[in-house]
């Protein structure tokens, strides 16, 4: 019997604790499989954002804390290429951080463009390539840069080490 036809099977697998196979059965559509995942996993903003990036609809899989969680929601805002109802401040984030995704997104390895990215919304950083993120020089400016954008975001930099 596979996963797809009965996601209940995964409560009883090692798999519930294995990231790569829960985004692989999100990719297939099979976001139910995510109810018997590890609630650690599913606690983990790294694992939300990576779940977030393959289809919005997984926001209704996470933890409770995660789908309350702010950088998580404009994330499924800015992704979802729609404008949520709802407060005029975190609708004007959200396409703020949708711009900065589509130049992170085109360009992942680039650090200027990466960079004027997090100068427009500071949680694009996580879109950046692992080779970027990994390097002490970009993390530095990156640092410095959203410090002195009054200091939002600063704990994505710790994210994205």
């Amino acid at each position: 019997m596979e996963v797809g036809q009965d996601p209940a099977a995964l409560s009883f697998s090692t798999f519930q604790t294995n990231k790569a196979f829960l985004i692989r059965c999100a990719k297939g559509g099979c976001y139910s499989t995510l109810d018997f995942a590890d609630r650690g996993l599913t606690s983990d903003k790294n694992f939300a954002l990576s779940l977030l990036s393959v289809d919005v609809a997984t926001l209704q899989h996470l933890s409770e804390g995660l789908r309350n969680d702010c950088e998580i929601l404009l994330h499924a805002a800015a992704l979802s290429e729609q404008d949520f109802g709802g407060d005029k401040d975190f609708c004007d984030q959200a396409r703020r951080l949708r711009s900065a995704l589509a130049m992170v997104r085109r360009h992942p390895n680039s650090r200027n463009i990466v960079l004027r990215a997090v100068g427009w919304h500071p949680l694009s950083l996580w879109y950046a390539s692992s080779e970027l993120q990994e390097d002490p020089d970009f993390q530095e400016q990156a640092a410095w840069l959203i410090a002195s954008k009054d200091g939002q975001g600063l704990d994505v930099v710790s994210v994205a080490q």
